[in-house]
């Protein structure tokens, strides 16, 4: 729950972001809009909301609140785990560690590639089925109900933050494997929905709208209560512990290469598939059906081998590795 707070946070910083554009936005032009004051408004907003952050920080380093909390937090934490020495989380594969805590055992990159490519379809799950392109898409579908892409942009985005508020309480309910496949199931769907309403002489322009705003609304629900909360998490708990880092930070950048890809390539491809014509449905609709596939495969591998890492400690004089079958 923790874990997944950090998407909540993020997406209602969307949200405020979203909501400050639908603020500046003007309105009447009959009259002075006075923008270099809103601007200047917002700076002098943004720099307390810094001064606030900084604030809470600086308390949270003081040594009195970092002796008192953080040590003794440790503390019990170290005492739990000589008591036990062992954790064994939910998995079907991980490493037997002998004679070495788990901490502190090496690991290589090679030892580490099953764990890896499960990652590559994690990201593969979450951002190859076009996130960024549902976010970048989704203005069209809020203009033909008469909205201004500012205003249309805060309601996808409001929609966004709110959607991510349940996934804490799912959290307590289902396991974080089952939000992520229940995620992918809803995204996939929806980006075959949409890309098949879109998809030129099809459905009527009224059904077209409408589907299409089905599939992009149920997508960020999918994507927010189930992958885009989740993937943060996932990011540490698919490796041991004294390979985290080095695993955390290989899913981290595999998401923003892939983040990358998707915002060059999408508007590229769409064009070049509509042949640089106005109407880009058939290109938006290939591409959305693309991310389906995508989706597709990614769910069908996640299914059989998305689970936590699991590592055992046992107290020996040896400081063999072993695998777990």
């Amino acid at each position: 729950q923790v874990g997944i707070s950090f998407q909540v946070f993020l997406t209602i910083g969307i949200a405020l972001a979203a909501t400050v554009g639908a603020i500046l936005m003007p309105r009447d032009e009959s009259v002075p809009q006075h923008m270099e004051l809103r601007i200047q408004m917002l700076n002098a907003m943004q720099t307390l909301l810094a001064c606030f952050a900084l604030g809470v920080y600086v308390r949270m380093e003081e040594s009195t609140w970092y002796e008192r909390y953080v040590k003794k937090a440790a503390a019990s934490k170290i005492t739990d785990e000589e008591e036990q020495r062992s954790l064994v989380p939910a998995g079907p594969s991980g490493l037997l560690y002998r004679g070495e805590d788990a901490a502190t055992a090496r690991i290589t990159w090679l030892q580490m590639v099953f764990p890896l490519v499960v990652a590559g379809f994690v990201c593969m799950a979450q951002q190859l089925t076009g996130i960024n392109a549902i976010m970048n898409y989704a203005y069209t579908i809020t203009k033909s109900m008469g909205l201004t892409p500012i205003m249309g942009n805060f309601i996808v985005m409001l929609w966004n933050c709110v959607t991510t508020l349940p996934s804490i309480i799912i959290a307590s309910r289902l396991t974080l494997r089952q939000m992520f496949l229940m995620g992918t199931s809803v995204a996939t769907f929806s980006v075959f929905l949409t890309g098949i309403s879109i998809y030129p002489g099809t459905l009527s322009s009224t059904a077209k709208d409408g589907l299409s705003g089905l599939g992009i609304f149920l997508f960020i629900a999918g994507f927010e209560l189930g992958m885009g909360s989740t993937m943060y998490v996932f990011a540490q708990v698919l490796f041991p512990t004294a390979f985290r880092n080095s695993g955390a930070a290989f899913v981290i950048a595999t998401q923003y290469a892939f983040n990358l890809f998707i915002n060059f390539l999408f508007p590229v491809t769409v064009s070049a598939l509509s042949d640089g014509r106005d109407d880009q449905s058939f290109g938006i609709a290939s591409v959305f059906i693309f991310f389906g596939f995508c989706g597709g495969i990614s769910l069908i591998i996640l299914f059989r081998f998305l689970y936590p890492f699991k590592e055992e400690v046992l107290v020996s004089p040896s400081s063999t590795i072993l695998p777990i079958s």
